[in-house]
């Protein structure tokens, strides 16, 4: 079966990312199998996860930075990072060495090489389909971590704060020198 797979899809790598130290990471296409691997560590790893800290962003005892912290106490680094390592065919503890930037050139590579709206789409479809249930939206999972009424009091008082510190500007007079 390998076989007959090879033969249809020559073109495994989408692209190559260089890497701080200069080497280059191979970017793989987008198979089947990765987007089955996903779908199942979303509903399962991930499902849980969201569930855990959806019950900490709908605590209304905790606020701001403090339920920012608590969630990503929650989580673990490799659960964060295993996605990537899912798509890159790499260990979690290799996904993990790549830096923010590196990260940011891979998802910018499977961006422009594949329709990622699409596929986006049809994870959540193969997720109704498995699970039997919506699978959040990125937006969803935003307004969970970061409620918009939330980032509306964040920005006035930080807004009121930058007002407070700035000096404030010394009276207009009529005759220079004179204050």
């Amino acid at each position: 079966m390998e076989e007959i797979l090879n033969r249809l899809d020559d073109k495994k790598i989408i692209g190559k990312v260089t890497l701080t130290d200069g080497a280059k990471l191979s970017v793989p296409k987008l198979s089947l199998s990765k987007i089955i691997s996903v779908v199942k560590f979303i509903g399962t790893d991930g499902a849980r996860l969201y569930a855990d800290i959806r019950e900490l962003l709908l605590d209304e005892t905790v606020q701001g930075v403090e339920k920012l912290t608590l969630v990503m106490a929650e989580l673990q680094e490799n659960q964060l990072i295993h996605i990537f390592s899912i798509l890159l065919d790499l260990e979690d503890e290799e996904a993990l060495s790549l830096d923010i930037n590196e990260m940011l050139d891979v998802l910018l590579v499977y961006i422009e090489k594949t329709n990622i709206k699409k596929t986006f789409l049809q994870i959540r479809t193969l997720y109704k389909a498995l699970y039997n249930k919506e699978m959040p939206t990125f937006k969803e999972i935003l307004n969970d971590l970061f409620p918009p009424e939330e980032l509306e009091k964040a920005k006035a008082e930080a807004a009121q704060a930058k007002s407070a510190s700035m000096p404030t500007a010394m009276p207009a007079t009529d005759s220079p020198g004179e204050n």
